[in-house]
């Protein structure tokens, strides 16, 4: 089953806040699947406020030790505007030659406010990092496969964007937050229609981990507690296989967004969340790969291949 989903070997990925704990985490997932990077992070200066996030220059050494820039690379850069998306975008292709995937996970913060009380600069922001940042990465990223595609170049892409709960259920006392991941869960549907012909797989997860944006939130760490062992459900890492999974180019879902969390792996229909996939004490990209069809409906094997 792996080998029918394609290999991330040498597959080129683009990371957006990857100095966060689940952007570290998806990075050292396909790492270890032998996948090559392009680690982007905002400059330490917009960061430093952020206990333990890393900075771009820290990265590559950190997920890839002995690399030296032949792997993995780190970029330092605010893509939440167009010229910051177009600059990481043309970077990592001057780097590895091409960029195979986008993995949009740059957040910020969710402050919990009623309407009556948001503050313009925290809804400009989190419109600014989380939609305004993965629709230019998309832009930018669907210009370059385009112009590679009249060359002639047929690559298999994807894209794995980030959604919430939020955006796609609703959740008083986060507007912001709500807004901007609906918007992505939009962008996540029509890429998919626009970018099939540019043989590019589009999708988003709800990645529901402890990480150092997470920490932020209102009684967040309350919530998410780190347990002892391996079962502990606010570990990123179990998210992290789920974005693996749909970075690989033959996997057979397009415009669908996911919830990951722990043990419990969901897909969202219709407003709602299915039922949980399974229930392995630890999810890993070969598990996945023989579990996900679970997920599928009548003839959506139609979009395999």
């Amino acid at each position: 089953m792996g080998c029918q989903l394609g290999t991330l070997e040498d597959r080129v990925i683009l990371i957006t806040g990857a100095g966060g704990a689940m952007g570290r985490a998806y990075a050292a997932e396909l790492v270890g699947h032998g996948a090559r990077l392009a680690l982007v992070q905002v400059e330490p200066t917009r960061t430093e406020t952020i206990e333990g996030v890393r900075s771009a220059s820290e990265l590559a050494d950190e997920i890839d030790p002995g690399s030296g820039g032949h792997r993995t690379i780190g970029i330092a850069l605010d893509t939440g505007h167009w010229a910051g998306a177009q600059e990481a975008i043309d970077r990592t292709a001057a780097a590895f030659g091409t960029v195979h995937g986008v993995i949009n996970a740059a957040r910020t913060a969710a402050r919990d406010r009623l309407i009556m009380r948001t503050d313009e600069s925290d809804w400009a922001e989190m419109i600014r990092v989380q939609l305004t940042g993965t629709m230019a990465m998309m832009h930018h990223a669907a210009r370059l496969w385009d112009t590679e595609s009249r060359a002639g170049v047929r690559n298999r892409r994807t894209i794995v964007n980030t959604v919430s709960t939020s955006g796609l259920l609703g959740n008083a006392g986060q507007a912001s937050a709500g807004a901007a991941t609906a918007g992505v869960g939009a962008l996540t549907n029509i890429a998919a229609q626009e970018f099939g012909r540019l043989g590019t797989k589009v999708n988003a997860v709800c990645a529901l981990a402890r990480d150092e944006v997470n920490a932020q939130e209102h009684g967040f760490v309350q919530m998410a507690q780190p347990t002892s062992g391996s079962d502990d459900p606010w570990d990123p890492r179990h998210t992290a296989a789920v974005v693996a999974y749909l970075s690989q180019p033959y996997q057979p879902f397009t415009g669908s967004s996911f919830w990951a969390h722990g043990r419990e792996v969901r897909r969202f229909r219709g407003g709602a969340m299915s039922e949980p996939l399974g229930r392995s004490l630890n999810w890993d990209l070969d598990s996945l790969n023989q579990a996900m069809r679970g997920l599928l409906e009548d003839g959506e094997e139609a979009l395999d291949g």
